[in-house]
């Protein structure tokens, strides 16, 4: 009965919010849709390291985001569907949804935000990068859901506090190898503005992963960080963390250091933004994993109405809690990206991109590289209301 409840509770998180919402009084509302048709080729949609087969296709994508806001209330729900279909290979046609709401009420001395969100995609979108199985095409749903309350100590000082959870279910979970899992956290933190351009703070995070189908998984992990946020003028921004971490299982322990480092910049022409971030993060194989991230995107304006996108990402994942002499799973993903935009008219613009991915996992004997390239229309019509 309690691992039912714990399923449901993201679940009924989100009509509790809209009926929250329609509370909302003398709201200005919004509702601002967009759409998006691409036609798609795939030389290895599946990153098969033998006989990959091209695809070629179509995508549709559908956004429909609804807001209302007050002087300090603010409400937002949103449902996002992308859809794709290839004509030589009907068992590679799939679609994703994601249905998320989320509240935010400020107070003149607190506040608090809200949110929830259910996705609804297949393992080729959930397991890319993480656990790299991505040879099936299977079902997968995660339920989420999150409060945070923030609390004004000064003018210059603040301190928050939150909690969190994620249910991940898979379809035919023992087929494909992978196992349903939960993941929970509970923070606190606190943050002091020190100079017109600085904020300095501190924090901690306490999680916990439950595995139903393997108990022998189940673990706890905590990170104390502390945090810097700096503008070093009025194009260059800096965010970072760092801090020791530990997770712990049945049997076994593990200490490392984890943090993150963000900067971005914006040009008169070109924009840059660079992450790079190591943590603990929960996976599909019912593991904790130690995830090492970074990213860099460019944007760059050519004229007032083109502009170019480049993206260059990578990740690494493997198992946290590990046993001396033993095989460790590892899962390694690069991925560049070169995009164009042209913005047609006010709600009409054309895009075209090309990209490279690859990857490898624990068992595989050599890397899955696939190439893929779309073009297509966007259409973002004026606002219903």
């Amino acid at each position: 009965m309690s691992a039912l409840r714990r399923s449901l509770a993201p679940r009924l998180a989100l009509p509790v919010l809209c009926v929250l919402a329609g509370a909302a009084p003398a709201a200005d509302w919004s509702l601002a849709p967009h759409f998006g048709l691409n036609g798609e080729y795939n030389t290895n949609p599946y990153l098969q390291t033998q006989n990959p087969g091209d695809r070629s296709g179509g995508t549709f994508d559908a956004s429909f985001p609804l807001g209302a806001k007050t002087e300090t209330f603010d409400f937002k729900l949103g449902l996002d569907a992308h859809v794709w279909r290839y004509s030589n290979d009907v068992f590679q046609n799939r679609d994703d949804e994601k249905l998320s709401a989320m509240i935010t009420q400020t107070g003149e001395h607190n506040s608090w935000g809200s949110s929830a969100a259910w996705t609804r995609d297949t393992t080729l979108s959930s397991e890319l990068g993480t656990t790299g199985l991505t040879q099936t095409n299977t079902r997968h749903n995660r339920y989420e859901a999150s409060i945070t309350p923030q609390v004004q100590l000064s003018e210059r000082s603040q301190t928050t506090f939150g909690v969190s959870g994620q249910v991940n279910r898979y379809q035919d979970a023992a087929l494909t190898g992978l196992f349903d899992y939960s993941y929970g956290s509970v923070y606190a933190g606190y943050s002091r503005l020190v100079s017109e351009l600085t904020t300095v703070g501190f924090g901690g995070v306490a999680s916990a992963q439950s595995v139903p189908d393997r108990s022998s998984s189940d673990t706890v992990n905590a990170l104390l960080r502390i945090t810097l946020s700096h503008d070093y003028s009025d194009r260059l921004h800096l965010e970072s963390y760092a801090g020791p971490i530990y997770a712990h299982s049945q049997t076994l322990a593990h200490w490392g250091a984890g943090g993150r480092l963000a900067l971005k910049y914006g040009g008169l022409h070109t924009d840059y933004s660079f992450s790079a971030e190591r943590q603990l993060a929960p996976a599909g194989l019912g593991n904790l994993t130690l995830q090492n991230t970074a990213s860099l995107n460019m944007t760059n304006r050519l004229k007032e109405k083109l502009s170019i996108d480049t993206t260059l990402a990578y990740q690494s994942s493997r198992d946290a809690l590990t046993v001396a002499g033993t095989s460790v799973y590892r899962t390694y993903y690069w991925r560049a990206e070169e995009s164009l935009h042209w913005q047609c008219t006010e709600t009409l613009s054309i895009g075209m991109a090309a990209g490279e991915i690859r990857q490898k996992s624990s068992g595989q004997a050599a890397y899955a590289d696939g190439f893929a390239a779309r073009l297509g229309v966007n259409w973002t019509p004026r606002p219903l209301f």
